[in-house]
């Protein structure tokens, strides 16, 4: 068994290479599972079909850029370069974002150690290699991968320039602060605060201008990277911004009367975004009655939300506390996808092997505590600002709505104080070896029983969406099974009904197809589809992909 300066030793020389080879065994093997098992793997859906349909049709069929970039502009334009290098087969994207996660754990295992010595850091790297919401989002069109590679090199540069006080870091630190802002709006006051932060540091100087030279870098570079952005959001709405005009409708999702603290929709608002933004303008316009712009509109919102904190402060109260406690609950789900739905039926290596939300937020709370009690305390002007970082990056979340994508975010800071707890754990039970061992081993075992225990309700929509997904797939066994269930709780169903036929059509079943269609020939809105079924079955007995 190895010594403690053994195992340390080995992680001073071999810790980045170790960590290499763990997170490419890992996630090619998720990499492998979800492409062969999960019909989203080939279709996106929700907001990811958003991102790749822009992608691919200004990259393989030059259409014009849209009015403005509904979220994350730098994103869409990796995914533009990266379609025109190596083609429209999404399988590569995940492939891109898999080398990006290894990347990233590198890199925080880089930044973590400049805080905390190289042990604690490798062990924090190993949880987020096995943490569940981070390798998830590997595999989905999403810009989460992205922003956390980016915040990483942003706050790496925070602190080599801590560590060095070199020009290039602040020059590095500026232009990664920019990304940041263009991959996730909402990095904005996180990079403030850090470029604050880095004017406030001490460093000696030859002349006054070259301290104004030096204080400016990061800000007016920031600011550069960010200028075209917001110069062609200006051409197209009139305004400068680099948010999309959508933050308004959010923030009223997350703070009305009838919120849930997670997302849930708005009655005449699609969750479609290019329709969504068409639907907020009638939606505001129309309460107001009078035309409004897309700001307007967005503004309209804000202030639809101030209202309800303003005139129900008790219930609001009750809300954010709900959001609160959301935001250690692992449910949230939507109508339109549930990811706990697509995870436990194709992704089952993330039931066994990887570390939930729930799990670790503990530990990160007792991390918090670690800095100012354990053997870290004399580390706190090193790694106070983690914590701040995290209390920013769960802004958001309290004030807005919780949603897993945005607990994604919070890694740089969640899993290097996750392992700050276990370490201090660790500290009460010196010289209760196995004793400790026993709780560690009780512990994972709790946690795998937890996931593999875990259940929540899936709701009929996201049921029906991924029917569709099937039929598109050509795995018609599996829609039968998902649709019959629907039926069984919601016989009324009518797009369930509706998919069950062309289910039925496309394997032959045309007896079964029969008494559907006129069951369907009832309702006006499917009057048309169903007069379609049922000239196809007397005219055309080849199966047909509908």
């Amino acid at each position: 068994m190895l010594k403690k300066d053994e195992f340390s030793d080995i992680i001073e020389k071999y810790g980045s290479a170790i960590l290499l080879i763990i997170s490419m065994i890992v996630y090619l093997m998720l990499f492998q599972q979800y492409i062969s098992k999960s019909p989203f793997s080939r279709i996106p859906v929700v907001d990811s079909l958003n991102y790749w349909v822009t992608a691919v049709d200004i990259a393989q069929f030059n259409k014009p850029f849209p009015d403005f970039f509904y979220n994350a502009p730098l994103y869409t334009m990796i995914l533009i370069l990266f379609i025109k290098i190596a083609g429209s087969n999404i399988i590569y994207v995940y492939l891109l974002q898999s080398v990006i996660a290894i990347m990233t754990v590198l890199i925080l295992y880089e930044l973590w150690s400049i805080i905390f010595t190289k042990t604690h850091s490798f062990i924090a790297s190993l949880l987020l290699i096995f943490y569940m919401p981070y390798a998830f989002y590997i595999t989905k069109i999403l810009p989460e991968i992205f922003a956390v590679f980016f915040l990483s090199v942003f706050l790496l540069f925070f602190y080599m320039y801590r560590k060095e006080k070199q020009a290039r870091f602040a020059v590095l630190l500026g232009f990664a602060g920019g990304l940041c802002i263009l991959i996730r709006s909402q990095f904005i006051l996180i990079v403030a605060v850090f470029e604050i932060l880095y004017l406030l540091e001490k460093t000696t100087y030859r002349s006054k201008l070259q301290m104004i030279l030096h204080k400016s870098l990061p800000f007016v570079l920031t600011f550069i990277s960010i200028i075209p952005s917001g110069y062609y959001n200006y051409i197209k709405t009139g305004r400068f911004s680099i948010n999309a005009p959508n933050g308004g409708l959010t923030f009223y999702m997350g703070n009305n009367e009838n919120a849930q603290g997670t997302y849930c929709t708005i009655p005449g608002i699609s969750d479609d975004l290019k329709q969504q933004t068409r639907d907020m303008i009638n939606y505001a316009s129309t309460y107001e009655k009078r035309q409004l712009s897309v700001w307007d509109a967005d503004q309209f919102f804000w202030k639809k939300g101030m209202e309800f904190i303003r005139k129900k402060p008790l219930k609001w109260i009750k809300l954010e506390l709900k959001k609160i406690i959301l935001v250690y609950s692992p449910i949230e789900t939507s109508e339109i996808y549930d990811m706990y739905l697509e995870k436990n039926r194709y992704l089952g290596i993330l039931n066994i092997f990887f570390l939930n939300w729930g799990i670790l937020f503990p530990f990160f709370v007792l991390g918090v505590l670690s800095v100012f009690w354990g053997k870290n305390r004399d580390r706190l002007k090193d790694s106070y600002q983690l914590i701040l970082l995290a209390f920013l990056l769960l802004l958001p979340l309290i004030v807005f709505l919780v949603i897993s994508r945005f607990r994604v975010l919070l890694v740089p800071a969640f899993l290097i104080l996750s392992s700050s707890g276990l370490f201090l754990i660790k500290e009460w039970f010196t010289r209760r070896k196995y004793l400790f061992l026993a709780c560690s081993l009780i512990f994972f075992m709790l946690q795998t029983i937890s996931i593999l225990k875990f259940k929540q309700e899936t709701p009929i929509g996201a049921l029906v969406n991924l029917s569709y997904i099937l039929i598109e797939t050509g795995r018609y066994d599996e829609t039968e099974i998902v649709l019959k269930d629907i039926l069984k709780k919601n016989p009324d169903c009518l797009p369930a009904v509706n998919n069950l036929v062309t289910a039925y059509i496309n394997q032959g079943k045309f007896e079964e197809a029969k008494p559907l269609v006129n069951y369907l020939s009832r309702f006006p809105q499917y009057k048309k589809k169903a007069e379609y079924f049922n000239n196809y079955l007397l005219q055309n007995p080849v199966p047909i992909n509908e």
